[in-house]
């Protein structure tokens, strides 16, 4: 029923551009943007899935920038965590879902081809990609499994670098609003033009981050004998009961640093071999304070039993305001590529990749301790995770070709909650407390094949196969003490793809698919027991080690079509539904206990669509228009026997609607970038039941518009100068934490 409305729609919506004007001319120019997230290059209107490329010159018009920065344009894809300072104060970690698919490890990033999700929780190290080091960015949605495995529910995307074929030297420097500096060092170089080519980069940015990031947020009892206190705000909790606001923990300073060395070498043939290092760090450090209380003397309270408002009392401890997360966390990535065409249009493809992520922070013992120390938590939860994989493409026939290839991986995680002295002093350590290891072995075999039955029809055909074998042990010291180690458990699947694409007319491409996709629980589902503050309260939240997990499956239909028309200009829309099966998500058992478990299904039906015109009238040129769209009609638990009251809730991590509009100018010297964008109400993890419906307070996730600048000068050949102002308008918003207000960011580049 839903694909055949999807494709009365499409056909509807195209018939009066299949004979468009100047459709040619524009199919020509989009030929040209090729795909390589489908394992090999394909022109972008050939590509049987809805896929996006952010090419090299929207790359440079969105610097300053991270990496994560780029995504924020594509079609149904929800970035949180690419500004400052991360998905939260605490981490350089983004969490990215893909057509309404909740975030984790559903969706595939890439990085040349390589996966660099890390192991813990499938987040990705935005830091860790500078922009001047990318040279596009492919955005395939939709489920990539039969090619990529489980990881790939909600699609794929893959950061292209640059290869070094033409030498540059350049220094950048940057200095913005919050403390805001960033310095840079780019050097490429290829001494001989069949020779070994190197690439050298390291960038660090710092700030001193926003003072009312982190809030802190009690409840009040009635009562009566506590002394009065003023200061304290009154407002919401996130299920708008009420609550006071007594101040903030802090500004929240953090340091991210980048280093890349790569080398690179063309081989006889056509092919090339690549090979290199990253290796990232981001820190933040505790900062003062600030308490909103002031006692009948004036002096700032920080600890205590108060009066806040005529019989409304509230107890709160120098604890409350210490930030648990004066962190550390670091990303080490190697990695070897070997590509290699061989006789009769085929080609061979290899690659080694290894990844080692860490994360490390303090958190006090709320009881006991203090801001200057006491006992707590030294938490560690070093992962890593190995990847090999190997294709061969190959013509069957005169219009069939075939890619068979074969993968191996392997992710291995050791959390472990640590006791000490001193919650200010890692050193201090004095036992474990809780422990959570495990590790996961997989092994693939994939084939796809094309079939050409046509100049414009492409059939593709494409099969997988996973197996995981996972193994892990829980312990705690504390009451009640337990060590348990859990015996091997086997997870696989069958992966079956099946997608049309039909050329209608040079500039008209109409494309069908089916697919399915799966995804073993991750060994942070599997094997993690941790605890962590309330955001509200400031009490211990447990969450339970779940080792009984079953994977997780997709099925997913889709239709859509892309118009190429005037001068390289270009709108697609797609329609899709999609049923997961035995859904992962993380379920509220009580306001101190949470636990991960299976859903029965869930169902995700909507709607992306993107626009690129640019005007063909000479007054015009230098002129764009952006647009893309991501919407959700329905996105909701379905059917759950085993917990019926969250049947009908919205899913966790998912907006139902991300949209953004954006002007390009570019003439001569100077490009601009003036962006629109907007973000739906989210709920957040944990909120299975949709209860967080009140908006503007902490720890919910707001519906949002923001509006972004970008603009860059080249003052001479070498000299260019960059300016970014990200939130415009200077609005405010909370995701989980208060969003900064107007960022600004101004950045030289010297050529040499």
């Amino acid at each position: 029923m839903f694909a055949a409305r999807v494709a009365g729609i499409a056909v509807a919506t195209l018939a009066p551009w299949i004979a468009a004007p100047g459709a040619a001319q524009a199919q020509a120019a989009l030929d040209e943007v090729v795909i390589t997230a489908t394992r090999h290059d394909t022109p972008a209107l050939e590509v049987p899935a809805s896929a996006s490329v952010v090419d090299a010159e929207a790359v440079g018009l969105r610097a300053p920038a991270r990496g994560g920065d780029l995504l924020r344009d594509v079609p149904n894809v929800y970035a949180r965590g690419v500004t400052l300072g991360g998905s939260f104060p605490g981490t350089a970690q983004a969490a990215i879902s893909m057509r309404g698919v909740p975030r984790g490890m559903r969706t595939l990033v890439l990085v040349d081809g390589m996966p660099v999700n890390n192991a813990l929780s499938g987040a990705i190290d935005v830091a860790s990609i500078p922009v001047s080091d990318i040279e596009r960015v492919e955005v395939v949605r939709g489920p990539m499994s039969a090619l990529y495995g489980g990881h790939a529910m909600g699609g794929v995307i893959n950061y292209i670098t640059v290869i070094p074929d033409e030498p540059v030297s350049e220094l950048r420097f940057g200095l913005g609003n919050m403390g805001q500096h960033r310095y840079g060092l780019v050097l490429r170089r290829r001494f001989d033009p069949q020779g070994w080519g190197f690439s050298l980069s390291w960038h660090r940015r710092d700030s001193d981050g926003y003072p009312d990031s982190d809030w802190v947020v009690a409840t009040a009892a009635p009562g009566a004998g506590a002394p009065g206190v003023t200061g304290a705000v009154p407002t919401r909790g996130r299920d708008g009961s009420p609550a006071w606001l007594l101040g903030y923990k802090g500004e929240r300073p953090w340091h991210t640093s980048q280093l890349g060395i790569s080398a690179d070498r063309p081989l006889a043939g056509g092919g090339r071999i690549r090979a290199g290092a990253t290796l990232s760090s981001y820190e933040v450090g505790p900062a003062p304070p600030l308490s909103f209380m002031r006692n009948a003397a004036g002096e700032s309270l920080l600890a205590g039993t108060a009066d806040v408002s005529g019989g409304n009392r509230v107890r709160f401890a120098e604890t409350s305001f210490a930030i648990p997360t004066p962190s550390g966390e670091q990303d080490l990535r190697l990695y070897g590529q070997w590509t290699q065409p061989l006789e009769g249009s085929r080609e061979f493809r290899t690659s080694l990749s290894y990844l080692r992520h860490d994360f490390d922070y303090l958190m006090p013992d709320f009881a006991r301790a203090n801001l200057s120390g006491g006992p707590g938590l030294f938490v560690e939860q070093p992962d890593h995770r190995y990847d090999m994989d190997a294709n061969w493409r190959f013509p069957v026939a005169t219009d069939w070709f075939a890619i068979v290839g074969v993968a191996a991986s392997r992710s291995e995680l050791d959390r472990r909650e640590n006791t000490v002295a001193n919650w200010r002093d890692e050193g201090s350590v004095t036992g474990v407390a809780t422990l959570g290891r495990g590790s996961m072995t997989g092994a693939s075999a994939y084939a796809q094949a094309e079939w050409f039955a046509t100049p414009a029809l492409t059939a593709y055909l494409g099969l997988r196969y996973d197996r995981y074998r996972t193994r892990g042990r829980v312990a705690q010291a504390t009451d009640p003490a337990f060590d348990i180690g859990y015996a091997d458990r086997s997870f696989d699947a069958w992966s079956p793809k099946a997608a049309l694409s039909w050329r209608v007319s040079p500039g008209v491409s109409l494309r069908a698919s089916y697919g399915t996709g799966f995804r073993a629980p991750s060994l942070f589902d599997l094997y993690s027991r941790y605890a962590s503050p309330s955001a509200i309260a400031g009490v211990a939240q447990v969450n339970e080690a779940a080792p009984d997990l079953e994977a997780e499956h997709i099925e997913a239909i889709e239709v859509g079509a892309d118009v190429a028309f005037g001068r390289a200009s270009q709108w697609s829309v797609t329609l899709y539904s999609q049923r997961l099966t035995d859904l992962i998500h993380r379920r509220t058992v009580s306001p101190v206990l949470t636990r991960t478990v299976n859903a029965a299904e869930a169902r995700i039906d909507g709607i992306e669509a993107s626009l690129l015109w640019r005007p063909e009238a000479p007054a015009w040129r230098g002129f764009a228009l952006t647009a893309a769209l991501g919407h959700q009609f329905r996105y909701e638990i379905t059917d759950n026997p085993a917990e019926p009251e969250t049947v009908g809730r919205r899913l966790t991590d998912v907006p139902r609607t991300v949209a953004s509009v954006g002007f390009e100018y570019r003439r001569d010297r100077f490009a601009g970038l003036l962006a629109w964008r907007y973000t739906s109400a989210v709920f957040g993890s944990g909120d299975d039941m949709n209860l967080n419906t009140a908006r503007g307070v902490y720890g919910v996730y707001d519906a949002h518009a923001r509006i972004d600048l970008r603009a860059s000068w080249q003052l001479t050949g070498r000299i260019e100068l960059g300016l970014a102002i990200d939130n415009l308008t200077d609005r405010r918003w909370f995701e989980f934490y208060r969003q900064p207000g107007r960022s600004v960011m101004l950045e030289t580049v010297l050529r040499f």
